[in-house]
């Protein structure tokens, strides 16, 4: 059987990105979840195999290493979003820029 693909799933530590990420690892997909903080995000890991899902600290206003936590993904998702601004989270940040890079 081939091996399945790796996919990198940005906004993996909210409640769609939760839940996408339960549905790929019992296809049994290896996933990448950047986030700010993988230390609180370690919960995300009993949802596949051991080694199966990786969740690597990202710093989302920091572009120049996007390339590192994508280049080993055949598929890139983004779940990113949020409801209302805070101080260092800006909706064109967030919801414009970003996902202009990610598709850059």
């Amino acid at each position: 059987m081939a091996e399945k693909k790796t996919i990198t799933v940005f906004g993996g530590t909210g409640f769609i990105g939760r839940n996408l990420i339960g549905k790929l690892a019992k296809k049994g997909f290896k996933i990448v979840v950047p986030t700010r903080n993988p230390y609180l995000h370690g919960y995300l890991k009993p949802m596949g195999e051991p080694g199966q899902i990786e969740v690597l600290k990202f710093n989302p206003f920091d572009f120049s290493n996007l390339n590192e936590f994508i280049k080993s993904s055949e598929i890139v998702i983004n779940c990113v979003g949020v409801l209302y601004e805070k101080k260092n989270q800006k909706f064109d940040h967030v919801h414009h820029l970003f996902p202009k890079f990610l598709s850059s």
